[in-house]
């Protein structure tokens, strides 16, 4: 299997199932990935999860961010990285640790917040290299924030919906900046 095929297989089918699956058992639009996995038998498999996603979408930005790129846009892949894993090391428990649970969400409002800023650079780099290539991928970020905008403000909470689509967006978003910027 190709390198090219391995990275198809992995932004297409197993980061979203991964995410799907991460939010089983519950309605997405009333539950958040933190709230599902402080149950203390679902932790592992969270933490798995933000290393897996973690891990791969890291590896992704770096690619994409070369060297030629601002220190401070160099940065964001790990600001995005940190934030995510001090999210995923935290834990989730508003009624023993308010404390500790806001540090959680702010960590992983603030993990997702870099990684759309990241999307958006590449998107609009994108764009106004070839107007073609990055109209779609500008079109799909904006969609996909749309939704997490209009969800939030119908629930009242960070949700998995919200959290599923931007993983998914993410997913399939740098898998395409990757194509287009590497040929492969």
């Amino acid at each position: 299997m190709s390198v090219s095929a391995i990275l198809t297989l992995v932004s297409w089918l197993l980061i979203p199932l991964s995410a799907f699956s991460l939010a089983r058992g519950a309605d997405p639009f009333c539950a958040s990935f933190s709230s599902l996995c402080a149950v203390p038998a679902r932790r592992p498999e969270f933490l798995l999860w933000c290393a897996f996603t973690g891990g791969y979408f890291f590896w992704l930005l770096t690619v994409l961010f070369p060297r030629t790129e601002k220190k401070s846009a160099r940065l964001l892949p790990d600001l995005c990285l940190l934030l995510l894993l001090l999210a995923a090391l935290l834990p989730y428990r508003p009624r023993e640790d308010p404390l500790c649970a806001r540090l959680h969400v702010l960590c992983a409002l603030g993990s997702a917040l870099c990684l759309l800023i990241c999307l958006y650079r590449l998107a609009f780099r994108l764009y106004f290299r070839s107007p073609r290539q990055g109209r779609r991928p500008l079109l799909i970020l904006n969609a996909s924030l749309l939704f997490c905008a209009l969800t939030w403000i119908a629930t009242g909470i960070i949700n998995a919906a919200m959290e599923i689509c931007l993983v998914c967006t993410a997913s399939v978003q740098l898998r395409y900046f990757t194509r287009v910027q590497r040929g492969i």
